[in-house]
Formats: C-alpha cells, sequence, structure tokens
C-alpha cells in the first residue's frame, strides 16, 4: 500500500528498510513517562498484528504527516517527506492514542478505547499505518505549509469524535 512517511533521518529511493526494536518513538515515550501507551497496546494487539514498539508509522496523506510533524526540528535537522510502500492494509486512529494517555492506565474505559484503536468500528480521518518494514518509492518536496491545516482539520475532527466517544 501507496502511504507517505516523515522522519529526521535520510532514507533511498528504492531501498527496503526495517524498523528497530525498539524505535526512537518508543524510547521517547519511556522518556516523557509514556511509554505504557505502547506496551499495553503491543499487550492487547489482535494476533499478526504489526507491534507499536517495532514499526514504522506512516499516513494516507502528507498532509496528515505535516500535521504530526509541525513545525519540529531534530539537531537543526528539517524532517523529510517520503512515498512508501508498507505492508499493511489497517489503518488505526491515531487521536486514540492522546485519548489512552489522557484516559490513564486506570479508567475503565481504556479496554474500549484500545480495541476501537486495533479494530476500528467508527469512521475516522486521520490514520497511523505501522508496519515493521518500508520501501521509500520516492523522497518528496516539502510541502506547502498550508496543507498541515487540512492534516490538523482532519486530527481535530477526530479529537472531537474521540471526546464523544469515550466521555470520561
Amino acid at each position: 500500500m501507496e502511504l507517505y512517511h516523515v522522519s529526521f533521518r535520510e532514507y533511498t529511493e528504492g531501498q527496503t528498510y526495517t524498523a528497530p526494536n525498539p524505535i526512537g518513538y518508543h524510547l521517547r515515550s519511556i522518556q516523557r513517562n509514556e511509554g505504557w501507551i505502547n506496551e499495553i497496546l503491543d499487550d492487547q494487539r489482535p494476533e499478526g498484528y504489526p507491534s507499536r514498539i517495532a514499526s514504522f508509522y506512516s499516513c494516507s496523506e502528507v498532509a496528515n504527516c505535516q500535521a504530526f510533524i509541525g513545525n519540529k526540528r531534530i539537531d537543526d535537522l528539517n524532517p523529510i517527506y517520503y512515498k512508501v510502500e508498507m505492508d499493511c492494509v489497517l489503518g488505526f486512529p491515531m487521536v486514540l492514542i492522546d485519548k489512552i494517555r489522557r484516559l490513564g492506565q486506570e479508567s475503565d474505559l481504556l479496554g474500549a478505547c484500545i480495541s476501537e484503536y486495533w479494530s476500528p468500528t467508527r469512521e475516522w480521518k486521520y490514520l497511523e499505518f505501522l508496519s515493521p518494514s518500508m520501501t521509500i518509492l520516492k523522497v518528496l518536496p516539502f510541502p506547502e505549509s498550508l496543507m498541515a491545516n487540512k492534516g490538523r482539520m482532519n486530527y481535530n475532527a477526530d479529537f472531537e469524535f474521540a471526546k464523544q466517544l469515550f466521555a470520561e
């Protein structure tokens, strides 16, 4: 499936890469005391589904990638956008990661939220796709800054929906 990935790492067109285990995102989440989110999701993922701790993440739209990365820079590096191919057909509602964080580990709604993440029953606008490997199809030009607005609108629509669905 063709998707879009944003990273601060340089990848080469035509190459296939395997995600490290654990990925940097998970290591940074541990430093923020949020590693439990990926760990509990991985513990409850359906058989055959990719690990959040050892996968690349991508989006169905460049706008969603741009909204995700925002104005971040790492070590004075700008983000690089890629068109990629990943062996995945299911997207997972990214906003539910934030919802799980807000609910906390002791919430009665946690199980339902995790279930909806792995097996979405609703129409979500901003999906993240996970795969332990990805092939770089093309390095993309830096997108116009207005594209991020569309990605933020997708995320915000999902955020409002998640607030209603999992009201605390």
